[in-house]
């Protein structure tokens, strides 16, 4: 299988202190598997969060579209990062953490498995709540099966977390109906994870 290059905008908060949209950067996977490259990130998104007096943390997450990419390691990554960071900080915030996934990912038996890493460390950060962002499940050639396939996910994640579907406004009902604790719409329009 050839494997893809993929790369993510990273915001930096350091061009202008306090503003988290001042400037972007484009890094690889290999790149933000740097664990001192990721606690900058974590520690640069969680105390943005704070000094806007969060009430709960919203640890780094990046949208995983496919199994070979490298970005599913990456989101385990920090999600381990994120924990340790609460820990040394003494910090007791309910934590919010989006497990972003591309319809791909929901597949049962080329999915689900690729996502073992991130879901280890999702276990090891003790969430108070999963936001699961499933992008296109309502469309393609065959809605019903991917819409069973994110129906199995919930279920999945429902053995150990809270869910939430995260922006799923068009299938938000049958989520619920399958587990999750509520659904989330996006803004407007934006009613899915795409």
């Amino acid at each position: 299988m050839t494997r893809r290059r993929t790369t993510f905008k990273i915001i930096n908060t350091l061009v202008t202190p306090g503003h988290p949209c001042a400037a972007s950067t484009i890094v690889t996977p290999t790149e933000l598997l740097s664990t001192a490259r990721q606690d900058r990130l974590v520690e640069q998104c969680i105390e943005y969060q704070l000094n806007h007096e969060a009430t709960t943390v919203i640890p780094p997450y990046l949208h995983l579209e496919t199994a070979d990419s490298g970005w599913i390691d990456v989101q385990a990554g920090l999600w381990l990062r994120t924990r340790r960071f609460l820990d040394l900080n003494g910090l007791r915030l309910p934590t919010l953490a989006v497990l972003a996934i591309g319809w791909r990912l929901l597949h049962h038996t080329s999915g689900v498995g690729a996502l073992t890493p991130a879901l280890n460390a999702l276990t090891e950060l003790t969430p108070t709540e999963v936001g699961l962002a499933a992008s296109k499940v309502h469309a393609g050639m065959h809605p019903d099966d991917r819409l069973t396939e994110l129906i199995l996910m919930i279920q999945l994640l429902r053995r150990q977390h809270r869910v939430l579907a995260w922006q799923q406004g068009l299938l938000g009902e049958a989520c619920v109906v399958a587990g999750a604790d509520g659904y989330e719409t996006g803004i407007g329009q934006r009613e899915d994870a795409t």
